[in-house]
């Protein structure tokens, strides 16, 4: 076995206090060949046992309303896209969408309690089902963007990004650029305003939409959608 396979496999047996120690037929070749430790921290990182991601959330009503905008998304090529707009207006159902459509490889993470870079990088790693390395001493947000490059083919949903947005600014691209094959949705009443991010307004729902949308909630049928358009209007399609 070669020096970096060895170091990994033990490095992943023992506890972090203990001393990994290689065997004298390797000894030599880690003294004449020192291995750079950012070039394995990810495997080291993708070997670790995983937890399991949580799911994203149960698709309860129909989507109505978005036929235009979901061809836009689908048809964008940009490898971070925001979807921005007012509280309640539907910015988590398109998202959910779309992750129906395309969820293969992808990653559901919900940010609403998110304020600080920590906690946006234990939250991401939880999302991912990624538990990452104690090799010290490792930039914890390069270490989390290796082990999203080792998933190879990755897309990832950040919903209500609004509360960690200047941690996003920071972090994310740095996430992207350490993993080309990564994309990334944000659902967020504000713009991260950094290079390559692609823009989605969602709009309020027209009235007629509105109405079919308050409709599938309530369980009504054709005949009773009259009465729910004074209130369609009073929500102005949110």
């Amino acid at each position: 076995m070669g020096e970096p396979a060895w170091s990994i496999t033990k490095t992943s047996s023992v506890a972090p206090a203990a001393p990994v120690v290689p065997p004298p037929s390797i000894g030599a070749l880690w003294v004449a060949h020192p291995i750079n430790q950012s070039a394995i921290i990810h495997r080291i990182a993708g070997i670790l046992p995983s937890v399991s991601p949580p799911s994203a959330p149960p698709i309860l009503t129909p989507l109505v309303g978005r036929v235009s905008l979901l061809s836009q998304l689908e048809g964008s090529a940009a490898r971070l896209v925001t979807l921005t707009g007012p509280p309640g207006v539907g910015k988590t159902r398109v998202a959910l969408e779309l992750f129906a459509r395309r969820g293969e490889r992808g990653a559901w993470i919900d940010l609403s309690a998110v304020r600080s870079e920590a906690e946006l990088c234990a939250r991401v790693a939880d999302g991912l089902g990624l538990r990452p390395s104690w090799l010290e001493p490792v930039d914890l947000v390069d270490e989390l963007g290796w082990a999203i490059e080792g998933r190879g083919e990755t897309w990832i949903v950040l919903d209500e990004a609004e509360g960690c947005v200047d941690a996003l600014r920071r972090i994310l691209p740095r996430w992207l650029a350490l993993a080309p094959d990564t994309r990334a949705l944000l659902t967020s009443r504000e713009r991260l305003g950094v290079a390559d991010e692609a823009l989605f307004d969602v709009p309020p729902l027209e009235t007629e939409d509105a109405v079919a949308l308050l409709a599938a909630r309530a369980g009504m049928d054709e005949d009773a959608r009259g009465q729910l358009e004074p209130l369609a209007e009073a929500l102005d399609g949110v």
